[in-house]
């Protein structure tokens, strides 16, 4: 009798404790995985999340164009890049220069210097300036600025021997961006206003004006003194309007409306891109078409417009497309 209840006594404890488990299982807060209005016949019937509205899904797609334009950027710094290197019709120049392009910089080193020696040998003073102008930019993209300037000073020389005062212009426009790269901003500054400008007025070619008026805005954004360069790239758009410069007037209204949207002003950029993109595409500026769709679309989307922010990044897309395609087959 006495294990009877025992037995019993030790089954009363454990129900206790199971429905005290219950309980407390059952006040526990767990998210909510059915739906338990549903009563039909089968099983039972998940509460699925809403599905996303347009602008919910026009944000995701842009935040994967944010995270997918690494490769962009790394083709457009490389066009650019090809942009500014000379080329002649030399045994090793041409190599050095798919070398630089690479990003190989002791070989493209070895063949530059090695194009450098036989233009001095052969005493031609027109390759010579292209190799020099060359050996500049490689030592400018591998970090030693120093040998940079050494080689730009050299050309500087050169080029006031020859009398060419449009070239020696715009030596000293690249010699000021080393200068600001280095921080001495005051010296870029004077290169600018005391020796470029004078220089390339001088000439009378008045695209080189407006590039130096860009770059001086540029060194000025740096800064961060973004008045003076807003009213600089100001002077760069009425110098491209007055000389007919449209494909200078592109560039020029394209930073503008990067510096008003950098500030804050993103609105007031939103006429500076469209002008800047009808130009850029009447003269077939397409890595200036690319950025300008990337930039627009950004300002849309922060503004609320979604109508032109999806319609600028289909654009941008196709032309993204078309650039890195150009690009991969050259």
């Amino acid at each position: 009798m006495r294990k009877v209840f025992q037995i019993c006594s030790l089954l009363f404890i454990i129900s206790a404790l199971w429905t005290n488990h219950t309980l407390a299982q059952t006040n526990v807060k767990h998210p909510v995985k059915y739906n338990k209005e549903f009563s039909g016949i089968g099983p039972e019937v998940y509460i699925l999340p809403p599905p996303k509205t347009k602008e919910e899904i026009l944000q995701d797609q842009y935040f994967i164009k944010k995270t997918e334009q690494v490769t962009l950027l790394q083709l457009i710094d490389k066009q650019e890049l090809s942009d500014r290197l000379k080329r002649i019709n030399n045994a090793n120049l041409p190599l050095g220069t798919i070398k630089l392009l690479n990003g190989d910089f002791a070989e493209a080193r070895a063949l530059f210097l090695s194009s450098l020696n036989t233009s001095m040998l052969e005493k031609d003073l027109y390759n010579q300036q292209i190799v020099l102008q060359n050996l500049a930019i490689l030592e400018e993209q591998s970090g030693n600025l120093q040998t940079s300037l050494e080689y730009y000073d050299e050309l500087v020389s050169l080029a006031k021997k020859a009398k060419d005062i449009q070239r020696e212009g715009l030596l000293n426009l690249s010699i000021a961006l080393l200068q600001a790269k280095l921080g001495n901003y005051s010296a870029a500054h004077n290169l600018i206003i005391k020796r470029s400008f004078p220089l390339l007025q001088k000439a009378k070619y008045f695209p080189d004006v407006v590039n130096a008026l860009n770059t001086l805005a540029a060194i000025k954004e740096s800064e961060e003194k973004f008045t003076e360069a807003k009213w600089i790239y100001l002077q760069a758009i009425d110098v491209a309007k007055i000389y007919k410069d449209e494909t200078g007037l592109a560039q020029s209204l394209f930073n503008v409306a990067e510096l008003k949207t950098r500030i804050g002003d993103s609105i007031l950029a939103i006429p500076d891109y469209k002008l800047a993109k009808d130009l850029a595409i009447k003269y077939g500026m397409h890595t200036l078409l690319v950025e300008i769709e990337d930039s627009l679309g950004d300002v849309y989307l922060d503004s609320g417009n979604y109508t032109e922010a999806a319609l600028a990044l289909s654009s941008y897309n196709t032309l993204k497309s078309e650039f890195i395609n150009k690009q991969i087959l050259l």
